[in-house]
């Protein structure tokens, strides 16, 4: 699921070159025995210099083919690469990969050609050990490209793996509303807790499983909770990684306000990220309606626009989370799911799941 994960390991510059010269001196080509011995250290010497660059220039593009094709990554894992290494950058390397595989063809070709039309054997021996001057600094010079390449892997790897064909519900709300403990409510099985590689954050991921269908559910403690307006420029394009893999948001609001956020605070939250996935449909969740006052219930539900579905539930008891699953497969069932992010604007009517006291 994260492309980036089976990326074979990166070596250095200098252990390229120490691999392949190493096995380049164990090349004996078979030659005539009655060739006199300029012929004979020719083919030898000649041999070792095409091994050596053949195995450089084919460990180079082992190294290329190793990381999927960047362009064809999918939005959400591309985005994340993006915050992580900077996908020019990387793209970059890669390529001059490619460069320098060029640069090594073209100099086995000359220097082979010189080799074979050299006077004697010190001549010979002169140009081979010249042409692997010429190559370990040409490998010097992608050592530097391929030690971002070797960091970008070890950090790549390391990113969650999501399924991003699975429809995947994205969990927000101002801090200590019970975002996380919804999701650990709803799940199937105990949430998968995974470190974001370029911050101290972490995700919580949940499935949800109903008949033959099967739902990721993330909560992104630190992203999602906060308005736009505060987002440093990674922790807002880690956002817009999300809205590629989001299919619904659900917004939790503390009516009761313990979670030290007033409701004021809340909306203006809920305004800024709603207006981000605006393209996603949102299911606005009232929580802690074990402890809430019908005063506080009736308030929150007077200041919530009155465009989204409403329900009412308790993390803490579970009451209406039943209501809320039924509410979330209805509200997917209503979408083209072989389209993962819709290009629609959808406005779901108003819905007010009533307590049962």
């Amino acid at each position: 699921m994260n492309p980036f994960a089976s990326v074979p390991s990166v070596p250095s510059g200098q252990e390229v070159l120490d691999v392949c010269f190493r096995r380049a001196s164990k090349v004996k080509p078979r030659v005539s025995k009655r060739a006199d011995k300029l012929i004979k250290v020719k083919y030898v010497e000649t041999a070792k210099l095409d091994s050596a660059s053949s195995l450089i220039s084919d460990q180079l593009s082992s190294i290329v083919k190793g990381f999927p094709s960047l362009d064809s990554v999918d939005p959400f894992y591309k985005e994340i690469a993006d915050i992580i290494i900077g996908l020019d950058r990387l793209r970059q390397a890669l390529g001059a990969l490619d460069g320098y595989r060029q640069v090594i063809k073209n100099l086995n070709r000359d220097y082979i050609r010189r080799m074979r039309s050299a006077p004697s054997i010190e001549d010979i021996r002169k140009l081979r050990r010249m042409a692997y001057g010429r190559l370990s600094s040409i490998m010097r010079k992608a050592g530097i490209r391929l030690d971002l390449i070797g960091v970008a892997r070890e950090r790549l790897r390391k990113i969650v793996s999501i399924n991003t064909d699975e429809p995947t519900i994205v969990v927000a709300g101002s801090p200590n509303v019970g975002k996380s403990s919804l999701v650990r409510l709803i799940s199937s099985g105990k949430p998968e807790v995974a470190e974001y590689p370029f911050t101290t954050r972490s995700l919580i991921i949940g499935h949800l499983t109903h008949g033959k269908r099967r739902i990721q559910v993330i909560d992104t403690p630190g992203l999602l909770d906060r308005p736009i307006s505060e987002r440093n420029p990674l922790e807002l394009q880690a956002i817009t990684a999300l809205r590629h893999l989001g299919k619904m948001m659900i917004f939790l609001f503390d009516p009761t306000e313990i979670c030290g956020y007033t409701l004021g605070t809340q909306l203006s939250v809920f305004s800024e990220i709603k207006e981000l996935f605006k393209e996603i449909t949102t299911l606005v969740v009232l929580n802690k309606i074990d402890v809430v006052t019908k005063e506080q219930l009736t308030k929150a539900e007077q200041i919530i626009p009155k465009d989204n579905i409403i329900s009412e539930i308790s993390a803490v008891t579970g009451e209406g989370v039943d209501v809320l699953i039924d509410t979330i497969h209805k509200s997917l069932d209503s979408l083209a799911l072989p389209e993962r992010v819709s290009k629609q604007s959808i406005t779901p009517s108003r819905k007010v799941i009533p307590r049962h006291d």
